[in-house]
């Protein structure tokens, strides 16, 4: 899940439950961070790169250098970096030949360039890599929405998740990427679904424990309800949108000085 924050995966590398690179992508791929300088998640990035194998095996694993490529490739993208994100998601698909996703985050950093051709080369490469995985497909939606491009595709890859059985994990996603793109009743409809969830899902727990450092006291729910009460304002419920994300504050004001990161601000 992407919404975790760079800070958390820093802190989960000495903890029992932190399984390696694989999380470790998934954490890198989460977006801006309250706590994180620019320089220690690129050292992070670098870090998994040197991952030892499993099982007693010595140097660093294929796996890993993989995705410690394709991590720091995300956060030279993010930064505005994009010959060296190139670089590094090349890089990954070297040490991974079906990474679909460094494919898809290339073809994007070349959209960023105006390389079109390069671009359509490289999506239709991971389109033929492409398995049917939701948490995956709302993850690269959730990363897009972030970037603010290419929102298209971040759409494709929402629906795409949704009908794949993503659930709410999806369903947030697409809020707030409906969000970014001010399609506020579309963004409503999706977080109200979201938030009328169990509590128990896997999603609520992840937020709920391990992803929000900067906002513990505060459940998944109250993060669905602070971005569904923000869009309410945007689209003219004042009533409505301030009484969800006073709800949402009340576990830890700070969801909104993390939201701010996100460019969600009432």
């Amino acid at each position: 899940m992407r919404i975790v924050i760079l800070a958390a995966a820093c802190m989960l590398t000495s903890l029992p439950f932190f399984t390696g690179a694989a999380d470790a992508r998934i954490m890198c791929s989460s977006g801006p961070t309250l706590k994180s300088s620019f320089q220690e998640q690129i050292q992070f990035a670098q870090m998994i790169m040197h991952i030892p194998k499993g099982n007693g095996g010595v140097g660093a694993d294929f796996e890993n250098r993989a995705d410690g490529y394709y991590c720091r490739g995300i956060l030279y993208h993010w930064s505005g970096k994009y010959e060296l994100a190139i670089s590094d998601y090349t890089s990954a698909i070297g040490w991974r030949r079906n990474f679909e996703d460094a494919f898809e985050a290339r073809g994007d950093a070349y959209e960023d360039l105006g390389q079109h051709g390069k671009a359509a080369a490289d999506y239709a490469e991971a389109a033929s890599l492409h398995a049917d995985d939701p948490g995956k497909l709302a993850g690269r939606c959730w990363a897009r929405a972030v970037r603010g491009h290419p929102l298209d595709r971040a759409l494709a890859d929402c629906n795409a998740a949704l009908t794949d059985g993503g659930g709410q994990v999806a369903l947030y996603d697409r809020c707030y990427l409906y969000f970014r793109m001010r399609n506020y009743v579309a963004a409503i409809a999706d977080c109200t679904k979201a938030a009328a969830m169990t509590k128990g899902d896997n999603f609520l727990l992840y937020l709920d424990g391990v992803a929000q450092p900067d906002s513990r006291g505060a459940t998944g729910r109250d993060f669905v309800l602070y971005l569904g009460g923000v869009a309410k304002l945007r689209s003219g419920d004042t009533t409505g949108g301030n009484a969800d994300i006073a709800e949402a504050m009340k576990g830890n004001s700070k969801i909104a000085d993390w939201y701010a990161l996100y460019e969600v601000k009432p």
